[in-house]
């Protein structure tokens, strides 16, 4: 086990290469969960705290962990899980990303507009004209 402090954004991607599990325990209720995604797109196992959505996108088990940060129990129980079988770690888990593209978005937006126009919606409650 390594600490590592901070990093310039312009070595995240070389930082994810030299690690296999990212151990990612933040108290704070975070809003996007950014570092748990970058890790788990550059291949690292991601052990992620319950809280806000740092852990939004680990599917436990099978590409990390979602731990309760309240006391040590938790991560020292995956801790020991990961030290009992360092192979399965040391290998990229699978992963998939639940965002979704700007293009994705942009397609989302198009469809309900054009069933908004396409839709016979009455005004003011009353009747159509």
């Amino acid at each position: 086990v390594r600490y590592r402090g901070r990093s310039r954004q312009d070595q995240v991607s070389e930082l994810y290469a030299e690690i296999d599990v990212l151990l990612a325990p933040s108290v704070w209720p975070e809003g996007f969960g950014l570092v748990a995604r970058e890790a788990l797109a550059c291949g690292c196992w991601v052990v992620a705290s319950d809280r806000g959505a740092v852990g939004d996108d680990v599917v436990p088990g099978q590409n990390g962990f979602v731990i309760d940060v309240e006391t040590v129990g938790p991560i020292k129980a995956v801790l020991e899980a990961i030290n009992a079988d360092p192979e399965t770690y040391m290998r990229s888990p699978e992963y998939k990303s639940t965002l979704r593209s700007s293009t994705d978005q942009a397609e989302e937006l198009v469809k309900i507009y054009r069933e908004i126009l396409t839709t016979h919606i009455p005004l003011c409650g009353g009747a159509a004209r």
